[in-house]
């Protein structure tokens, strides 16, 4: 059966957020430990979802993976499900597109002198 092995690995200096909790992050300026580090990964070949892994173990009947990236990076497996009619052919081509579905946040600080102007 044909799978695809994606390396995902944090390249910035930032901070990954899952993206259901950005605004939770902005407005309170923190997130639970468990929302830091979170990528959603969903993968299509042609117009077949593939079935990623791991799987979010509060909803395991998604396709997409919920990635924890531990050192800045990890694996995600997406296969094509046994029912796809893909499976039966020799030979395919076709595009395969990966998405992932994340929050980023970077800070930047700076002092500034703020002088008031007389008139």
């Amino acid at each position: 059966m044909p799978q695809f092995l994606l390396f995902i690995e944090k390249r910035g200096q930032g901070t990954v957020i899952k993206k259901e909790s950005t605004g939770e992050f902005c407005i309170k300026s923190g997130t639970t430990h468990k929302n830091l580090n979170i990528i959603l990964v969903s993968a299509f070949l042609g117009k077949e979802e593939l079935d990623c892994t791991p799987k979010d173990n509060d909803n395991k009947d998604v396709n997409y993976a919920l990635v924890k990236l531990k050192d800045k990076k990890e694996l995600a497996r997406c296969t094509l499900k046994k029912d796809s009619t893909i499976i039966s052919q020799d030979a395919y081509l076709s595009p395969l597109r990966i998405m992932l579905s994340y929050g980023y946040t970077q800070s930047i600080s700076a002092n500034y002198f703020i002088q008031k102007i007389a008139r």
